[in-house]
C-alpha cells in the first residue's frame, strides 16, 4: 500500500523493528538493518 502511495519514481525502503524502538536496533539486530540499506542502497545505485 506504501508503494501504491509513492509519487516518485524510487521505490520506499520501510524496516520496522519488532520491539518498535527510534533506533536501528542492538547487537545483532543493528547488523542485519544495516546489512539491509546496504542491499537496498547498492540495488538502488545499480552495484
Amino acid at each position: 500500500m506504501l508503494q501504491a502511495k509513492n509519487t516518485g519514481d524510487a521505490p520506499i525502503l520501510l524496516r520496522v523493528l519488532k520491539e518498535g524502538a527510534h533506533d536501528r536496533g542492538q547487537g545483532d539486530v543493528y547488523w542485519q538493518t544495516v546489512a539491509e540499506m546496504r542491499v537496498f542502497i547498492n540495488h538502488m545505485i545499480g552495484v
